[in-house]
């Protein structure tokens, strides 16, 4: 009687996806860059439906690429790429006198990057266990914004900085205006008295 061994690992796995550009609900396309550490939970189910580490790959390539697409897709820009709710932006003094308060404002958060990444590991984790998988954890690795995004927000940046410029322009125009009214209040005197 022969009999054939199929060795099946017990160690923690890694899967590494590709960077995969995607819109955000925003209609913004960003590239977002993933990766997941998942072991073989039952090895008869997994030996049954993928009989190896390379199928078991190319499944979490389609499921965990399709739950971050999904995931990606049902959030804002801002969603996806802050992770704290309760971040306060650095404050420059100056700017906070001249009237500029606004601007360093940042938009409050629901969600951010993090509970982002636990809802697409939830979704994942029930897809694959049916497979055997345990998935143990899913982060993203790198989020790129895509050159139009990148223009985007040099654009804002640029809109702001030239509103924080104009400000600061009409407040010394108007201090120009007080000093240059104060000179010619003084010459009126100067001369009155001469005469």
């Amino acid at each position: 009687m022969i009999e054939k061994v199929n060795r099946i690992d017990k160690r923690i796995l890694e899967w590494d996806g590709a960077a995969v550009e995607m819109p955000t609900r925003d209609k913004l396309y960003i590239s977002v860059d993933t990766f997941a550490r998942w072991r073989i939970a039952d090895p008869l189910e997994f030996f049954r439906r993928l009989r190896d580490e390379r199928s078991a790959q190319s499944r979490l390539e389609d499921i965990l690429g399709s739950e971050t697409r999904n995931a990606i897709a049902k959030n804002d820009l801002i969603e996806v790429v802050r992770s704290i709710k309760d971040r306060q932006p650095a404050r420059d003094d100056t700017l906070e006198e001249a009237g500029t308060a606004e601007i360093g404002v940042l938009h409050p958060i629901r969600k951010g990057r993090m509970l982002i990444e636990d809802e697409i590991e939830q979704a994942a984790r029930e897809k694959l266990s049916e497979f055997g998988i345990e998935l143990l954890d899913l982060r993203f690795k790198r989020i790129n914004y895509n050159q139009s995004v990148v223009d985007k927000i040099y654009e804002r940046m640029v809109s702001e900085r030239q509103q924080i410029a104009s400000r600061f322009r009409s407040e010394g125009e108007g201090e120009a205006a007080k000093i240059l009214g104060a000179k010619e209040r003084d010459l009126n005197v100067i001369e009155s008295k001469a005469y």
